[in-house]
């Protein structure tokens, strides 16, 4: 949650317990506005953050991608590509909109999807049943990672998921910090597209401010961009995100 003064930028999942908290808070006369998730049924004065849907459909393209260089036929009828998408806590409205496109994305290939492993968005969680999916379905194909929270730890911890990635499987997700990309460059990951954190936080702030202090209304949704981690840019984005590592 990030504040200024008697306002409050905050990322949330889209229920109605959150609406009427934020509710609440504007009646209260402080100013809230999201970021990342959304609560659009809220009185939030505006949303800043990425186009999830749009954010999705990339990172499927981005597979699709990686598929072609690993000469990996995703549209060979008679071999599915087994797929598993783990997301944060379901029903979450940005969440829900970057699996809706990958989904929509890979409809007309042989990308099957197995299951939806939700970590509640918890990292250790999500280390946890990444670690024992894998070890139960070795087979599995490919891994969306709709969010980054198994990221944070390095390959050591993760030694079914090497293992797995080692063999074969191929790994695709959203979100890009230091750690995040040690693993691709490790060979874990092969495709990120990441979120432009620094500009949610910057100017969701300054619009927040000039809300506030000025009367300047803002549209309803910012749009910040996507970034794309693939092994063209790999080290460059290494260097560039060293120095923000997440401890």
């Amino acid at each position: 949650m990030l504040k200024i003064g008697r306002a409050s930028c905050i990322s949330v999942n889209d229920t109605p317990k959150y609406d009427r908290i934020i509710n609440r808070a504007m009646e209260a006369g402080i100013a809230v506005a999201t970021f990342d998730a959304d609560a659009p049924n809220s009185n939030r004065i505006f949303n800043i953050g990425i186009d999830n849907y749009e954010a999705g459909k990339v990172t499927a393209e981005g597979l699709l991608k990686v598929l072609d260089q690993k000469n990996i036929d995703y549209n060979d009828p008679d071999q599915e590509l087994r797929t598993m998408i783990m997301t944060g806590v379901k029903g979450a409205l940005n969440l829900e909109k970057r699996i809706n496109a990958f989904l929509d994305t890979v409809a007309d290939t042989n990308i099957v999807i197995e299951d939806i492993v939700e970590n509640q968005d918890n990292v250790n969680l999500a280390v946890e049943l990444l670690e024992q999916y894998v070890q139960k379905n070795p087979d599995i194909d490919i891994i969306f990672f709709v969010g980054g929270w198994p990221f944070y730890v390095p390959a050591e911890a993760l030694p079914n998921f090497r293992n797995w990635a080692q063999n074969g499987g191929v790994a695709v997700g959203i979100d890009i910090f230091y750690d995040a990309l040690v693993l691709q460059d490790r060979g874990l990951i092969h495709y990120l597209v990441g979120q432009d954190m620094a500009t949610m936080g910057s100017k969701g702030l300054s619009t927040l401010y000039n809300y506030i202090k000025y009367g300047v209304k803002p549209p309803e949704y910012i749009k910040t961009g996507l970034e794309i981690s693939n092994q063209e840019n790999l080290d460059r984005l290494l260097r560039i995100h060293q120095p923000w590592r997440v401890k």
